[in-house]
């Protein structure tokens, strides 16, 4: 088990759905580190923890457009922590979660948990 995010491409309404990027977070217990991992960084009113980092395991719910740029700044303000702390895994999640957003921005379509 694990937890998976993809961004489909934007297709006209006959067309069949095709992901524009897939990434793999991590495994359950990765998830949960970097669950604890955040919490320390950012404790309160995280949409990284709320949306993404609460199961290893959830599927079939989204990241809207509209919560994307404050989003990314979550990310960049985490980033900059993990970065002074050389924590390698999370930098890694956080940059896929950056390459999560710009392609949800780029097709206008969520991010979605499968």
């Amino acid at each position: 088990m694990g937890l998976d995010a993809v961004v489909y491409k934007k297709a006209s309404p006959d067309a069949e759905s095709l992901p524009a990027i897939v990434k793999r977070l991590g495994n359950a217990s990765m998830i949960a580190w970097l669950a604890n991992e955040i919490l320390s960084f950012n404790p309160k009113g995280s949409i990284l923890i709320e949306n993404v980092l609460y199961s290893g395991s959830h599927s079939g719910d989204a990241i809207s457009l509209e919560l994307l740029d404050t989003l990314q700044d979550e990310v960049d303000r985490i980033s900059l922590e993990a970065d002074k702390r050389k924590i390698e895994e999370l930098r890694t999640f956080l940059q896929d979660m950056t390459e999560l957003i710009q392609a949800a921005k780029e097709q206008q379509t969520p991010i979605i948990f499968v």
